[in-house]
Formats: structure tokens, sequence, C-alpha cells
């Protein structure tokens, strides 16, 4: 069995990698809005503003919830594995958004707003 600080310390790292994971995902859905509503301050604050908003509404919740649940880590590594499952999609998302691209036409593409 692993000493109370051995643990500790593996659970540092592990919030570590967890918000390293989360800001990579969000660049690739920053780059992801960047091809979709253009390369501007507008849709890069649109990205963090729903990243920072997912944020903030996850720990008001949990730190309301946290206090009656009993194994809290076990809840954390519930949802770290949840945000995985729902970032697999976005391996095949160009490929099931190639369609788009020619709907959108030269004039989309290099519009006032691409």
């Amino acid at each position: 069995m692993l000493s109370q600080r051995r643990q500790f310390q593996i659970a540092c790292i592990l919030v570590v990698l967890s918000g390293a994971a989360s800001l990579s995902h969000q660049l690739l859905w920053t780059n992801r809005m960047t091809d979709l509503l253009g390369a501007s301050a507008a849709s890069v604050a649109r990205v963090f503003g729903c990243f920072f908003l997912g944020l903030s509404v996850g720990a008001g919740v949990m730190g309301w919830k946290i206090s009656r649940v009993k194994h809290p880590w076990r809840w954390l590594a519930c949802a770290e594995f949840a945000v995985a499952l729902m970032c697999l999609p976005i391996l095949w998302l160009s490929h099931w958004t190639d369609w788009i691209w020619p709907w959108l036409g030269l004039d989309g593409l290099l519009g006032w707003q691409g």
C-alpha cells in the first residue's frame, strides 16, 4: 500500500496532467472554431468563454456537492474518464465535416468572416 504522501504526489501529478489535457482540448476547439468562424478575436473569445464557463460551472457544482461525496477522488476519476470519452469524436470530426467546405463555396471561405 502506498503511503499518504506518495498518494498525494500521484494525485498532484494526475491533476497537472488533467489540466494540460484540458488546455490541449481547448486549443483543439479553438483551431476548429477558427476553421468554422474565421480567425477573429470574436471566435477565439467564444471558445475561451465557453471553456472558462465550463470550468466555473463545474467548480461551482462540485464545490457544492463534494462535501456529501464519500470518495471525491473517484468522482474526479469518473469525470476525467467522461471527458476523455467525449473527446474521442474529435479524432473523426474532420472526416465528418468534409462536406461543409464545398457547401460553403469560395465566397464563404474567403468572405469578410472567413
